[in-house]
């Protein structure tokens, strides 16, 4: 008798043998010439993918493979990752990192089969001389502008009103309107608009118009800076009447010599209430 040794079968990463080993086996004169085939088949396998918002740390969804992979064949998960990825982009992100590729295949190890696919969020500027309504499409997206971005949000007449009253009463009204914008940034997931600061512009300095016997108040109004916090104003501007100064000179013609003189004080218009009766 003799005796055919025990055969471990070798093993190859991502396979299973069949069978896996030989037995020994006793050999003796009816003993006949044997064939043994061994076989590998492929493993099975699991693979997921994971899809990430960087900005939020958030993971927005996870799939994983249809459950039939086996190891060298090509990975296929439930959804297809282009089209998960276009779904994304549709919503407003921005594709950062995505390490899966159409050509992967299973390995061995389930943890080479696990993918990310990073986002951002996308972001649009939108400009005062091109305001957008929740009509709008936002590019590149099927999502449309939050409110907050249109014409009167992004620009913006501040006017300071300087009412003139003369003497007689009548007003002239001078206008000084100063036009300010500023621009936004739209966060394309969330809709959040986030304001850049408003120009500055300026009022100029205003001369009021001097009247002959009468001071007005104020004299003048002066230049001011107009910012994003200025609110619309009115100035008005009066005259007051100056104080004057008369006199009466009682004379004799005949002489030359003067009688009496009466110093009056009031206004510019105003009448004195004097009388040269009792004087006369």
């Amino acid at each position: 008798t003799g005796k055919w040794e025990e055969y471990d079968t070798p093993q190859i990463s991502g396979y299973t043998p069949s069978p896996a080993k030989v037995s020994a086996t006793t050999v003796d004169g009816n003993t006949q010439d044997q064939t043994v085939n061994i076989t590998y088949s492929a493993n099975a396998q699991k693979a997921g993918i994971k899809y990430i918002d960087d900005d939020t740390k958030e993971t927005l969804s996870t799939d994983t493979d249809n459950g039939k992979g086996k190891f060298g064949q090509p990975i296929t998960f439930r959804t297809d990752p282009a089209k998960t990825i276009k779904d994304y982009e549709d919503q407003g992100y921005k594709l950062v990192t995505n390490n899966f590729k159409t050509t992967d295949t299973y390995q061995a190890d389930n943890n080479k089969n696990q993918f990310e696919v990073h986002f951002i969020h996308g972001t649009t500027d939108v400009t005062p001389d091109k305001p957008k309504t929740p009509s709008d499409i936002i590019p590149g997206t099927t999502k449309h502008y939050p409110s907050g971005v249109d014409k009167d949000d992004l620009n913006k007449t501040v006017t300071r009103t300087i009412n003139v009253i003369s003497p007689d009463g009548k007003t002239t009204t001078i206008k000084q309107p100063v036009t300010l914008q500023r621009s936004a940034t739209v966060d394309d997931v969330t809709g959040q608009i986030t304001y850049k600061a408003w120009n500055t512009g300026k009022w100029e300095e205003y001369d009021t118009p001097q009247i002959s016997g009468y001071t007005p108040s104020p004299a003048k109004v002066s230049a001011t800076t107009v910012d994003g916090n200025t609110q619309d104003q009115t100035v008005t501007i009066t005259y007051s009447a100056d104080k004057q100064k008369a006199s009466v000179t009682y004379m004799d013609d005949k002489t030359g010599k003067t009688l009496k003189v009466d110093n009056l004080n009031g206004v510019t218009n105003a009448k004195s209430g004097y009388t040269t009766k009792a004087a006369i």
